[in-house]
């Protein structure tokens, strides 16, 4: 929840972290106070907000770099689960990443999470190619990623493996795609 944005305040880059359950949320909030307060810092640089990440309270386009550790298939989700899971995700970072904006992510199997990617990327050009040629439809052409070469930048930027307390995780890096002009 909010490990890493304490962790990236240090650098003094302006950090959000959020979490979905109240418990955790609850549960770390004493630690983030203890942190601020040690750091000698006059004006915060890390925040944490109660969120749900299929529905992030953030503007378009307002983000340099997600970094997540996402929900793990064998501990927090099931597989079907998770499928459902990461196509609301995926599209909410992009909507809120900028243009060449990067995801670090480390999940428990990258072949999931790179499908997920890959099936934005189809859908986004469907609903392109789909409007293509249209008159100006009032912005009802039912997606804000349509005009992108490709939402998210593949091949991957880098996929490698990590060992977290004995479990095989992966780390994902990718990019935002770019606006067309």
């Amino acid at each position: 929840i909010g490990t890493i944005p304490l962790r990236s305040s240090i650098k003094s880059h302006y950090s959000l972290g959020g979490e979905l359950s109240e418990s955790l949320f609850s549960q770390f909030v004493p630690q983030f106070i203890e942190c601020h307060k040690k750091s000698n810092k006059s004006s915060r640089v890390a925040d944490l907000l109660g969120w749900d990440a299929t529905i992030l309270p953030l503007r378009d386009s307002f983000v340099d770099v997600i970094i997540s550790d996402i929900p793990f298939g064998q501990k927090c989700l099931s597989t079907n689960l998770l499928s459902v899971f990461l196509p609301s995700l995926l599209y909410q970072c992009a909507r809120v990443l900028v243009p060449n904006g990067k995801m670090v992510l480390l999940c428990g199997n990258f072949e999931t999470l790179l499908n997920a990617l890959d099936n934005l990327n189809n859908r986004s050009r469907y609903l392109s190619e789909k409007h293509a040629g249209r008159e100006d439809d009032g912005g009802r052409s039912g997606s804000d990623l349509e005009g992108m070469e490709s939402v998210f930048e593949l091949p991957c930027d880098s996929v490698f493996p990590a060992n977290i307390g004995g479990l095989v995780a992966w780390v994902i890096v990718v990019r935002r795609g770019k606006m067309t002009p």
